[in-house]
């Protein structure tokens, strides 16, 4: 499941019809205005949108990871269930 980035953004950001850049940090909201820095922020998009998965792919992606969280979910639950057996039978004296 896991896919190379070529680039990541160390924060939320939304571009603006090319002349303006949005960020947010924990700390503070950045309007960034420099032409060439604006370009900076479009070829990072640009990066995380080539690896980015669409439609059908998409789709197949996000089943495949709620099948994991389900089958994970599924284990933890037959690991509390086997504790708790366990716990009861020992504590009774069987």
């Amino acid at each position: 499941m896991m896919t190379e980035r070529t680039g990541v953004a160390s924060a939320g950001f939304w571009i603006f019809d090319n002349s303006v850049v949005a960020l947010e940090t924990p700390t503070a909201s950045i309007e960034v205005t420099r032409p060439q820095e604006i370009d900076l922020y479009t070829r990072m998009f640009e990066h995380v949108k080539a690896s980015a998965a669409y439609g059908a792919a998409a789709r197949a992606l996000i089943i495949r990871a709620l099948g994991d969280l389900l089958s994970a979910t599924s284990r933890n639950i037959d690991r509390q269930l086997a504790d708790t057996t366990a716990l009861t039978s020992s504590s009774s004296g069987i």
